[in-house]
């Protein structure tokens, strides 16, 4: 399971940790698209594991959070002329607004979708799920504010698609016992941001996937498609923490 959130043109001031270039995602799809990958929402995950409909042979799963509106341009399309699915995650509260929740750390606004996009693109192989109302740590909120969080986000795209949503993906990853049981009530399905594969036994409500980087190399999508994290960008992290294993590795270089 591949998870994105913002793919287009790098917005001055806005996060450039989370946006993806539109060439590279193009790149990306088109690699599975040739490997005889075969994207999957999250309703064909549960039609697997609850009465087991058959899975295509190499299944992907495509997410994005946030719900950014430049995704109806860049990604898309794409994803369209494939002939591949996807599930967008959405911050109801801020449908045809902008990603508020970044404006602590300084970022600049970007675009969310529209209720009318939402819509649009419902009836075309996307599929819509919940990131809550308001992309609070729901790990820091008292019952009743991650009641509302929770089940308040689902009932306003029930509201809005005129069916309730299975899936809910945990705004920043952060989850603990208590919002997984109130997810685990209002949900079939909940995606977390910890890395690995998914198989029949992995709790419903605890799915991993990998976050897409911006600077992966081909190496780093085949490792996160394979094994579902890359070992490069692992070790690549190491070093970046070891001033001292830089120098060495720099003057190994130079030697």
């Amino acid at each position: 399971m591949l998870m994105y959130h913002h793919v287009g043109p790098v917005r001055a001031g806005a996060l450039a940790g989370l946006t993806i270039a539109p060439e590279r995602f193009k790149r990306q799809m088109h690699w599975l698209k040739r490997r005889g990958f075969c994207s999957i929402v999250g309703s064909d995950w549960l039609a697997w594991r609850s009465s087991g409909k058959q899975l295509p042979a190499k299944p992907v799963m495509i997410t994005f959070d946030d719900a950014y509106a430049d995704l109806v341009r860049y990604a898309f399309p794409v994803l369209r002329d494939l002939g591949f699915k996807a599930t967008v995650f959405v911050v109801t509260d801020e449908i045809g607004g902008k990603n508020s929740w970044d404006r602590e750390t300084g970022s600049d606004s970007l675009c969310c979708m529209s209720g009318e996009q939402i819509t649009y693109w419902s009836k075309l192989g996307i599929e819509f799920g919940v990131h809550s109302k308001t992309h609070a740590d729901l790990t820091l909120l008292s019952d009743e504010q991650l009641e509302e969080e929770v089940a308040g986000s689902g009932r306003d795209l029930a509201d809005l698609l005129g069916i309730v949503p299975s899936s809910f993906a945990y705004p920043y990853g952060f989850y603990n016992d208590s919002v997984l049981c109130t997810t685990r009530r209002r949900f079939q399905l909940a995606f977390t941001c910890d890395e690995g594969l998914n198989r029949l036994g992995t709790d419903l409500h605890l799915l991993h996937r990998t976050k897409v980087e911006p600077e992966d190399s081909l190496l780093d999508f085949i490792l996160r498609v394979r094994y579902g994290f890359s070992a490069v960008q692992r070790v690549r992290l190491f070093i970046r923490a070891h001033p001292r294993l830089r120098k060495v590795l720099r003057w190994i270089k130079k030697s």
